[in-house]
């Protein structure tokens, strides 16, 4: 995810010739429990920076494959590291984000909130403005989850007013479309998220997975605006651009919005079979929602 900010100063020493992103997702997951392992062993023999040195780095593999249980246990190490570390007192509230959307994930929303306001508190402190924005926008997210659309455009707002950066905005108008569907703003919504993919399109690096995740948002939306013909045509596109970006958490999202968009039974109940059998083996908590959904239509 090379156009994402970053604190570890690893990332400056990186070749012209680095690996493309998708060889480094390959690699990442061939070495996940050595990676896993060097975390707890850098944080026992009290090596801080590189224990949240290699937390961020871990960032891409787990928000796009899940492995939560792992997600959970480098980060809680990575929050003390962080905290510990005062040459680079912005590495805490890097930290806390990062744990924030692990339990996120898991579907702890009242803990991922408690770890987004102690990343905004972390870079209040010390002055940084980008991780105060990073945090505000992820409590945003938080406001989606629970529905409170109203709240979370008003996060979303905050944090644009915090940050500068091209790469940030064109997330933030991608959440604030997410947030005006959710209020029935449905025009707006529109209007604003193919706002958001321009702004990712003409992004100095590219940027294509959250490309796709705007396609996904305007399919959604179109669903809550009740066209899902058009939906459809959106959320099919969307993964076929994920299936290149090896992010199997996202696909399993798209997966059931398809099955959401769909006109036939037969259609819905292949695209929630996928749903719900991507969820399992990601260890998700959504899929056992999704069986009892197939359950009560008769699905075997």
């Amino acid at each position: 995810m090379p156009g994402r900010w970053h604190l570890g100063p690893a990332y400056d020493r990186l070749p012209a010739d680095a690996r493309t992103a998708e060889q480094a997702t390959d690699w990442l997951l061939a070495e996940r429990e050595n990676l896993v392992e060097a975390v707890r062993t850098s944080d026992e023999y009290g090596l801080d920076d590189l224990t949240w040195q290699l937390c961020e780095a871990l960032w891409s593999l787990f928000l796009r494959h899940g492995y939560h249980q792992d997600w959970l246990a480098t980060h809680r190490l990575g929050v003390r590291a962080a905290a510990r570390c005062s040459a680079t007192p912005e590495a805490e509230g890097r930290m806390h984000a990062q744990l924030g959307f692990a339990l996120k994930g898991l579907g702890r929303l009242d803990e991922a909130e408690r770890a987004f306001t102690s990343a905004a508190e972390a870079d209040r402190r010390c002055g940084h403005r980008r991780g105060e924005a990073t945090a505000v926008e992820s409590m945003g997210l938080v406001r989606l989850e629970q529905g409170r659309y109203e709240e979370a455009e008003a996060c979303f707002t905050a944090a644009e007013a915090l940050t500068e950066d091209p790469r940030a905005r064109a997330l933030l108008a991608h959440h604030r479309g997410r947030a005006l569907s959710g209020q029935g703003r449905h025009a707006e919504a529109a209007a604003t998220l193919e706002q958001a993919g321009r702004a990712m399109a003409e992004l100095p690096v590219p940027d294509p997975y959250n490309q796709a995740r705007v396609l996904t948002s305007r399919g959604q939306a179109a669903l809550a605006a009740g066209d899902p013909e058009l939906a459809a045509l959106l959320l099919t596109e969307a993964a076929e651009r994920m299936a290149g970006e090896k992010a199997p958490v996202q696909d399993a999202d798209i997966a059931e919005l398809r099955a959401r968009a769909a006109t036939t039974p037969a259609e819905y109940r292949r695209f929630l079979t996928e749903a719900a059998e991507r969820h399992e083996r990601l260890g998700s908590p959504r899929a056992a929602a999704l069986r009892a959904e197939l359950d009560a239509t008769g699905t075997p």
